[in-house]
């Protein structure tokens, strides 16, 4: 395969086509603008850890990997001007392994590289990582090892490879096979437990305020209301006085009348 702008070139025809976009070029709505075009379309987590110059260790641009998936075969000159809308690089690779450029957007055959996580692959329009970078065998038994990670809760790729040798024979040739992958899953899960606690300690420290701000509405209320009926109280006394005071005015005239005749 060429990647110059030849005839030739251009006339290329593949059903998958893969290139490169950098999150400070690319348009702010780059997500709905392949959702409108209707493609299966598999985007990387941000690639923000890869070394470009190891003596140095000098870092990559920031980017991501798009693979976009037609239905049916499409040429060189359709699938650039598809890319051509994220200000990416002109250069686009026609894909002969959709299995392999899956994988390779979180480097999971690439111990060498930085490893991204699988959950942080985008899709777009019914594209499926798993279904497209997992061979029918390696999905369940995959499963298998997030869940025996999670039940366990695995510390280390040692104590996972000893669990399933004690418990899940049959999953430690893949554990075996997926060292960088079952070592990031390994760190992502108390990545996320750690994550969930802090959220559940926020949560119930907002809960406990929620309670103390509707105590002390509650204790404000209650204490106009008594207020109030302090106020009522004592305006009902007064009424009171004031009613009973003119009937005691005429008792004391009558008995001075009263002595004037005697």
């Amino acid at each position: 395969m060429t990647d110059d702008n030849t005839q030739t070139s251009l006339n290329d025809k593949g059903r998958y086509w893969a290139g490169l976009i950098y999150p400070d070029s690319c348009p702010d709505d780059w997500k709905a603008t392949m959702q409108m075009s209707g493609l299966q379309i598999l985007v990387s987590p941000v690639h923000d850890k890869d070394i470009e110059d190891p003596k140095t260790g000098k870092l990559k641009k920031p980017h991501r990997h798009v693979v976009a998936m037609w239905t049916n075969t499409t040429t060189r000159r359709n699938a650039t001007r598809f890319f051509e809308q994220f200000n990416g690089p002109k250069t686009i690779l026609r894909v002969e392994s959709p299995r392999g450029m899956a994988r390779y957007l979180v480097h999971l055959d690439n111990p060498e590289k930085v490893q991204y996580l699988p959950e942080d692959v985008i899709e777009i329009n019914g594209a499926d990582w798993k279904k497209i970078a997992l061979t029918d065998e390696e999905r369940p038994e995959v499963m298998e090892l997030l869940e025996l990670i999670e039940e366990w809760e695995v510390h280390g790729y040692f104590e996972l490879l000893k669990l399933c040798e004690l418990k899940k024979p049959k999953l430690l040739p893949v554990a075996a096979k997926a060292t960088t992958y079952c070592r990031e899953v390994i760190w992502s899960y108390w990545q996320f437990k750690e994550r969930n606690s802090k959220f559940k300690d926020e949560l119930m420290e907002r809960q406990r305020e929620e309670l103390r701000r509707k105590k002390a509405t509650e204790q404000t209320k209650q204490r106009a209301q008594r207020k109030k009926l302090d106020q009522s109280a004592r305006k009902s006394r007064k009424n009171r006085r004031v009613k009973n005071q003119p009937q005691k005015s005429a008792k004391k005239q009558r008995r001075k009348n009263h002595g004037h005749r005697a």
